[in-house]
This record gives C-alpha cells, sequence and structure tokens, in this order.
C-alpha cells in the first residue's frame, strides 16, 4: 500500500521523481538519435527510382534533424540541470516541425502517391508515443497538435481524397490521449513504487545487507527544515513482521544501541512502525565489513598488515571495553554482552573507522532471553564453548568471539568450519587451536600471546575484560605506531574492496 508523503519527507520525493523522469527524458534523447539515424541513412541513398524528383532539400532536413537530436543529447548529458528541460520537450519544439517539413517536402516531390504517407503515419506517430518517455502531459499536449497538422498537408500533398484524409487524422488522434493515459499510468507507478520506500521521515535507497530477518538499506533522513542526512535503515521483513518474539529482539536491538554512544559503535537513531512491520535507523557508515575487507585481502594475496591488525584488535577491544562498561542510569553495572560478534557485523568506513553493529542478540548477563525457548543465537563459528554448552555467560563471550576474528583476521582462514552445525560445535568443544604464531610467523610474540588467551576454552584461563587485551596490544602499538599506519593500511584495503564490490 502507498504512504502518503507529508511535509520535508514528500519535498524529497518529488525530487526522487523529478530525478526518475531526468533519467526518462535521457532515453528519450538517445532514441530521437536512433531514429534521426535511421531517418538519414534512408534518405541519403534515395533517388528518382524510389519516387522522388528532388532529394538534396530532403537530405539537408535529414542532416539537420540529426545534427539537432544528437546536440540536445549532448546538452543533456553536459548540463543536465539547464538543458533537460528542453530534451523532455524536443518531441514537439524540434522533432514533429523538422520531421513534418521532411515528410511534407518528400510528399512534394514523390512520384508514387501513398508512398511517402506510409512512411510519414510510421514516422510522426512513433514520434508522438515516444514523446510519452519524458514522462509529461504537457509534451504530449504539444507534440500531438503539430503532428495531425503535418499529416493532413502531407495526406493533401499526395492527393489523398478529403474522406480518406479525415479518417487519417481521426484514427491517428487516437494516438494522443492514449499517450497521454500512458504517462499518467506510468507516473503513477514510479510514484507508488517510490512511495514504497518512504518510511515517515526516511527515503529508502538502494538494499545494502540482507539477514535472515531483516534487510538494511542505504536511506535518506529528512525531516522539517529542509536539510538531508544518510543513514542505515534496517527493516523486518514481512514474513517475520507478525512474529513476537522477532518484533521483541528488534526493538531491544534499538533500545541497546540508542543507549550506546561510541566511536566504535554504529548508534541507533530511531525505532519506528510502517504499516505492519517496524524499522530502525542507525548511523550510515560509508565503507564495507570485515568480511569484505577480508576478502579483498585474500584476492590480494596477502594478509593484512600487522599494523591493521593490530590497529583493529584495539578498536574492538575498545567497543567491548566500553559495551561491558555500561551502566544503568542509577549507576548500576548493565553487563551488556553483544553475544554475536562476527566479521559481518564490524563495520570499516572508508577513513578507518572500525565500528561495531547489530546489536539484536545482545542482552545482560542476569536477563533473560527473550524467546520462549533458550535457545543459541548468534553464529557457531563464533560462539564460545559456554554458549554451546549452555552455562552461564558473561563478557568474555564477546572476548572468546574477538579472539576468533583476530585468528582469522590474521590466517585469512575460517578457524571453524563444517558441513553441518553438530561439526562446527564439536570442533569448538574439542579441536585444539593451534598457537597462531605457528599459523603465522612474524607476528609479535605478545599480540600472538593475546589472541591465543582470548581463544582459551577454560573461562577461567581467558583474558577476563577488554581492558586487558587493550594493555597487552599497548606496547606493540607505541613501538610501531600502529594507531596511524595501521588505519591507513586499513583505509587503502577498504578502497580496493570497494572499488571491486558488485
Amino acid at each position: 500500500m502507498a504512504i502518503k508523503s507529508t511535509g520535508a519527507a514528500a519535498l524529497l520525493l518529488e525530487r526522487i521523481l523529478s530525478e526518475e523522469r531526468d533519467r526518462s527524458t535521457l532515453i528519450l534523447c538517445w532514441l530521437r538519435v536512433l531514429l534521426a539515424s535511421t531517418i538519414a541513412a534512408l534518405v541519403f541513398p534515395i533517388s528518382e527510382v524510389a519516387g522522388v524528383l528532388e532529394v538534396w532539400p530532403v537530405r539537408f532536413g535529414a542532416l539537420l534533424y540529426l545534427c539537432l537530436a544528437t546536440g540536445v543529447l549532448l546538452l543533456a548529458k553536459v548540463a543536465p540541470h539547464r538543458f533537460m528541460r528542453l530534451a523532455a520537450f524536443a518531441p514537439a519544439v524540434i522533432d514533429v516541425p523538422v520531421v513534418g517539413l521532411i515528410e511534407w517536402k518528400q510528399a512534394t516531390y514523390t512520384t508514387e502517391p501513398g508512398l511517402i504517407l506510409a512512411v510519414s503515419v510510421a514516422v510522426l506517430m512513433g514520434l508522438v508515443m515516444v514523446s510519452s518517455l519524458a514522462l509529461s502531459k504537457r509534451v504530449m499536449v504539444l507534440v500531438t497538435p503539430p503532428a495531425l497538422v503535418f499529416l493532413w498537408l502531407i495526406a493533401r500533398a499526395e492527393g489523398a481524397p478529403l474522406p480518406v484524409r479525415a479518417s487519417l487524422v481521426v484514427i491517428c488522434a487516437g494516438f494522443g490521449p492514449l499517450g497521454w493515459v500512458v504517462v499518467g499510468k506510468i507516473q503513477r507507478l514510479v510514484r507508488t513504487s517510490r512511495e514504497g520506500d518512504l518510511l515517515g521521515k526516511y527515503v529508502l535507497g538502494p538494499r545494502v545487507g540482507f539477514g535472515g530477518m531483516a534487510e538494511v538499506f542505504k536511506a535518506t533522513y529528512c525531516p522539517e527544515g529542509g536539510f538531508e542526512r544518510s543513514v542505515a535503515v534496517k527493516r523486518i521483513l514481512p514474513q517475520y513482521a507478525e512474529n513476537p518474539d522477532t518484533v521483541a529482539l528488534f526493538r531491544r536491538e534499538a533500545e541497546i544501541g540508542a543507549r550506546l554512544a561510541h566511536p566504535n559503535v554504529v548508534q541507533v537513531l530511531d525505532f519506528g512502525a510502517d504499516g505492519s512491520t517496524y524499522f530502525l535507523a542507525m548511523q550510515y557508515v560509508d565503507g564495507v565489513s570485515l568480511a569484505r575487507v577480508m576478502e579483498a585481502a585474500i584476492a590480494r594475496g596477502r594478509p593484512l598488515s600487522i599494523e591493521a591488525q593490530l590497529f583493529i584488535a584495539h578498536e574492538l577491544a575498545g567497543a567491548l571495553s566500553y559495551i561491558h562498561s555500561r551502566t544503568t542510569d542509577e549507576g548500576l553495572p548493565r553487563q551488556l554482552v553483544h553475544r554475536d560478534l562476527n566479521p559481518p557485523n564490524v563495520m570499516i568506513s572508508r577513513i578507518g573507522e572500525v565500528k561495531v553493529t547489530d546489536f539484536g542478540i545482545a542482552r545482560g548477563v542476569d536477563t533473560r532471553t527473550l524467546t520462549k525457548a533458550d535457545v543459541m543465537r548468534g553464529k557457531l563459528s563464533y560462539a564460545a564453548p559456554e554458549q554451546l554448552t549452555g552455562e552461564g555467560l558473561d563478557s568474555r563471550v564477546d572476548l572468546f568471539a574477538l579472539g576468533v576474528v583476530l585468528y582469522e583476521v590474521a590466517t585469512q582462514q575460517r578457524l571453524y568450519s563444517g558441513l553441518s552445525e553438530l561439526s562446527i560445535v564439536e570442533l569448538v568443544l574439542n579441536r585444539p587451536t593451534p598457537p597462531l604464531s605457528s599459523r603465522v610467523p612474524g607476528l609479535p610474540a605478545a599480540y600472538c600471546a593475546t589472541v591465543d588467551a582470548l581463544l582459551e576454552r577454560d573461562v577461567g584461563a581467558r583474558l577476563g575484560s577488554a581492558n586487558e587485551v587493550l594493555t597487552r596490544i599497548a606496547d606493540d602499538i607505541g613501538a610501531r605506531d600502529a594507531l596511524r599506519r595501521g588505519r591507513e593500511d586499513l583505509i587503502a584495503v577498504v578502497a580496493a574492496s570497494r572499488a571491486t564490490s558488485p
């Protein structure tokens, strides 16, 4: 169902519709050039045998039409803000007069009555219908009457009887109203399709992410006042919009995300309902996911630099430190746990910002699950052993996931992967993890020891907090100036991954 747009968002929608008309008008310009080229190709070889006594005036007209059509196309592409309106009205002010004169001149010189008339009907009526691509009823009003006048003159020049001329004009006059109806239908279809992308004050753009229960769009926030801002809008898929468990998780993600404000966390800006579905607006990160960065590194045939790895570790540890240390309004520990840290949920911007996103299954340690059954949520390959066995959870489950992420960034391989969920669980619980230094020689020993300590299956032996991670890699960062150099290296990889993104 179309959503009625109001206020500033309605103005934005009108601008988007105008952009749709401009794109359609450019297609019209290309078709005009194609038509002009076809006319020129047909006119230049003709001779007296074809029934035309004098061809040079006709050839000059065909060449003129080709030049005008090409000129309008170039103007519309070079300066669309100034000449797109001219391009839209070109069929009425250029095409029909020029083509009509060419056909009329041909009819004047023809020796075979009826030959030019048939061509004229096809060409002029084709122009009338093609002009509908301008998506303007004014164009249709202006283009139809002169086309009918020229048809009458051409039929008269060829000596067609009055009843034939009248019948021809009456029949062809129906193309004008038909084009009017077509333009109206197209306008309504475009408006309906774009209004379907309007969520309150948000106009959805391209889809940038898709998950099991929701989809993410790049969107434009357009409140009253006329300014605009790019945001990311996450919307529940229609088939899950009426599932109370999904809605509860979605609402909780909005509540948690709205309370978080940190450079390494994607902040939730808004939450709302639209019809039968729910959406939340988030800070838009102009970049790619860590998963995409890892794919780009593999495609290049070399891993991320040591500095880039240390930078990612530092930023992610900083985000987790902030999340785990959040308190309630009364100052009590909130004991928040993300529970789903993995490469697709880490965004890296084109200027090297590292941000954690997707708090859909985050919860406090003392909070009961939001589903009817106490089931495992999150990706199994990044779940801590205690998550899989159903033991008590605390912030160290996020630290285990951080260890898996950093291990995979360094080795460029999945740490846990199997043919089935059961096989992945078996690997996480029982397979010994080779020391990182044995897999990737050359990494700082202290950093390898930190990652290995994060991957301890025994919760007691695992690092106890994200602050310990920051402390352990502090020496490496200071010695190598990794924060600056690592960020620079990461920016280069992000740029390469964006260039190769589909």
